[in-house]
Formats: structure tokens, C-alpha cells, sequence
């Protein structure tokens, strides 16, 4: 971006050849622009299923835990609630 607003200071002062190479620069700046937020979007992509993936398991992982814990817990029938005898859990 920097170099694209240095060949804006470019003088051609009518010179055919100075005014193509400094269209046929800016072309190419543009299309390495057009590279780098193609990259930029694949990379952002590929950040965020990695994230969505690595929630998914950690997800199922706690389902996992927490369905074990439930069934593992020897107290969990005899815990009850001091303010009505209900049971907790």
C-alpha cells in the first residue's frame, strides 16, 4: 500500500513510458493486495474451524466427564437438602 501511494508521487510529465510503468506497477501492487486477502480469508478460515473443532471436543469431552461423575458419585443419593429433606443432585 505504502509503495502504491510513493507511485502516486510519480511525475510523468507527459512521458507514455514513465505513465505505463507506473499503470503496469500499481497492476501489479493491486494483485498482490488481491494474494494477501486471499490468504488473508483462507488462514482466517481455516483459524476458525480449527477453533470450532477444538470446542466440539471439549464438548464431548465434559459431557463425558460429567455423565461419568454423575454415575460414579457413591453420595450422590444420600446428599440431601437440610431444608427439606429433597434430594440434591
Amino acid at each position: 500500500m505504502r509503495n502504491m501511494l510513493k507511485l502516486d508521487t510519480v511525475q510523468s510529465n507527459g512521458d507514455e513510458g514513465i505513465r505505463n510503468e507506473r499503470r503496469a506497477l500499481v497492476k501489479k501492487a493491486e494483485c498482490m493486495l488481491e494474494q494477501m486477502d486471499e490468504h488473508k480469508q483462507i488462514e482466517w478460515e481455516m483459524a476458525r474451524r480449527t477453533s470450532k473443532q477444538q470446542q466440539q471436543h471439549k464438548k464431548k469431552k465434559n459431557r463425558h466427564h460429567n455423565k461419568n461423575r454423575q454415575y460414579n458419585n457413591p453420595h450422590r443419593s444420600s446428599q440431601r437438602n437440610k431444608a427439606g429433606g429433597i434430594l440434591v443432585g
